[in-house]
């Protein structure tokens, strides 16, 4: 059996005997020419990642932003009514 490098991933014929799109869209040479595209598809795959976690810290620190302020009203509150208790 020949290298599966060397396979369409469809058919899983030799790329040489191979007509399916894959062959077309993405011509394998040899399997360093593989191992590229794959690479490349990995680095793309990255990208996106890092693009889906910056704007999930996005959203972490408005949220954080919110809930600041919900804290600095609470504590404003407790402190006035601490001021009432005192005074009273």
């Amino acid at each position: 059996m020949s290298d599966p490098t060397y396979r369409c991933s469809k058919c899983d014929r030799e790329r040489e005997n191979c007509s399916c799109v894959t062959k077309q869209s993405a011509p394998v040479i040899n399997k360093y020419t593989l191992i590229f595209y794959q690479d490349g598809e990995e680095l793309s795959r990255m990208r996106s990642l890092a693009k889906r976690r910056k704007e999930r810290v996005q959203v972490l620190e408005e949220l954080l932003e919110y809930y600041r302020q919900d804290v600095r009203v609470l504590f404003q509150r407790c402190e006035s009514y601490r001021k009432r208790l005192i005074d009273a």
